[in-house]
C-alpha cells in the first residue's frame, strides 16, 4: 500500500492526506510505515514460496474447482470499511471471500461462473483454477458449461 500512496502523492505533486484516499487504504499505508524493508522482502519471499507450492499441485492436477464466496451475496455495502475500524471489513471480506486471494497471489489462471441461483435468487458462483500456462482450460470447461445451463439470460430481481 505504501507503493500506491507514493504513487498517489507523486501524481498529487504533494504528500497524500488522510481525506485523499478510502479508510482502509489510508490505516494500511500507515500500518506499512512500521513494515522494515527486511519484513517486506521477507513477505514477498513468502508470496513466491506459496506461489512455487501451489504449482506443484498441478503435477497432479488438472483443474480445482471451489465455490467463489464462502456464504451466500451480501448486501450491498456490507464490506465497506468504516473510519472507526477500517481493518475489520478486510478481516470480514477474507472470510467471505477466501478461495480466490490465493489464485491472484500464486498467479493462475482462473474463472468464476453463475452455475447456481440461491434461495434469494442471487447466483452462486463456481471457481474453476487451472495450472500455470492452462488458461485455455477454465475458458473451455465454461464454454462447455455454459452450452449445458446457459446463464446469459439469468437476471437476479434486484
Amino acid at each position: 500500500m505504501a507503493e500506491v500512496l507514493a504513487e498517489l502523492a507523486r501524481q498529487l505533486g504533494r504528500e497524500v492526506t488522510e481525506p485523499d484516499v478510502e479508510p482502509l487504504k489510508w490505516t494500511l499505508g500507515e500500518l506499512g510505515k512500521q513494515v522494515t524493508a527486511d519484513e517486506v522482502r521477507a513477505a514477498r519471499d513468502g508470496v513466491a514460496d506459496f506461489g512455487r507450492s501451489v504449482v506443484s499441485w498441478w503435477d497432479d492436477h488438472d483443474l480445482l474447482l471451489t465455490p467463489t464466496l464462502a456464504e451466500p451475496p451480501l448486501p450491498s455495502g456490507a464490506l465497506l470499511p468504516t473510519p472507526a475500524d477500517p481493518l475489520a471489513a478486510l478481516a470480514r471480506s477474507q472470510q467471505f471471500a477466501p478461495f480466490t486471494p490465493f489464485v491472484d497471489f500464486a498467479g493462475l489462471p482462473a474463472i468464476n461462473l453463475p452455475l447456481h441461483i440461491g434461495t434469494g435468487g442471487l447466483p452462486i458462483g463456481v471457481q474453476l483454477v487451472a495450472g500455470p500456462g492452462r488458461d485455455d482450460l477454465p475458458l473451455r470447461v465454461a464454454a462447455h458449461l455454459e452450452t449445458a445451463a446457459p446463464w446469459q439470460d439469468r437476471r437476479p430481481a434486484v
